[in-house]
């Protein structure tokens, strides 16, 4: 979905960019409203294409912010339950529910931060594959 996002908007750029270049001839050939026409279908579309990539983002971190709030649960539940027999105590209940938390938020992090780390590589071998093509 996120190539498929970055080509979208790449071709409504390109798309963009050429029509003001040769403003002048569109205009000459009176298809200003051809062209506009063109233009609106390219953005419908990839507002379509950023509104799956951000449905998809968000199911995926509010996937991981439902099983760190169940896990949280988990804890507090089954920790409430020792404390009531009195094999652990209320502050230690405490901190273990608080670094269970605290923990699957990090792993939240590390896994967007890795995405965003692979999205960072594969735009750096795109460049780099441009300039080589470019020094061929």
């Amino acid at each position: 979905l996120t190539e498929n996002k970055r080509t979208t908007q790449l071709a409504v750029k390109d798309f963009v960019r050429e029509r003001l270049e040769l403003l002048t001839t569109v205009r000459l050939a009176g298809r200003e409203s051809d062209e506009i026409v063109r233009h609106e279908e390219m953005l419908s579309s990839s507002c379509r294409v950023v509104g799956a990539v951000d449905v998809a983002q968000g199911a995926f971190m509010g996937g991981l912010f439902g099983a760190t709030a169940a896990a949280v649960l988990g804890v507090v539940y089954c920790g409430g339950r020792s404390v009531g027999r009195g094999e652990m105590s209320v502050g230690g209940l405490t901190s273990f529910a608080s670094y269970s938390f605290l923990l699957g938020m990090g792993s939240s992090g590390v896994m967007k931060a890795l995405g965003e780390m692979r999205m960072g590589m594969d735009a750096a071998r795109r460049v780099f594959g441009v300039i080589g093509r470019n020094s061929e």
